[in-house]
């Protein structure tokens, strides 16, 4: 279950960190950009009507993101999420190497 994000430069954003990637020979998906945050996720497909309709709507409030992090997803690894590195975006806090740690 994920839900929506809209924002100013998110397409621009992701585009710079595609190409940066692509640059530094990372494997690229060739699926266009979603800008999304990830809720839930499921090992297997299953109806979530009853989980969606006891939610309720999703509120309506904003946040500013002030950082980029590279994450490091490892299925069979202790912590299935790794934050690798975060980047300060420019109207957010300072470039800085995150240190190691699960993010699940």
């Amino acid at each position: 279950m994920w839900a929506g994000v809209r924002g100013h430069g998110l397409p621009e954003l992701a585009g710079v960190l595609t190409d940066a990637a692509r640059d530094a020979g990372v494997p690229v998906s060739s699926r266009p950009f979603v800008p999304h945050v990830t809720l839930a996720r499921a090992r297997r497909p299953r109806d979530v009507t009853r989980t969606l309709r006891a939610l309720g709507p999703a509120p309506a409030t904003g946040w500013r993101a002030d950082r980029v992090s590279l994450v490091e997803s490892r299925p069979s690894g202790p912590d299935r999420y790794r934050t690798v590195r975060s980047w300060g975006l420019p109207w957010g806090s300072e470039s800085q190497r995150a240190p190691e740690r699960g993010t699940s």
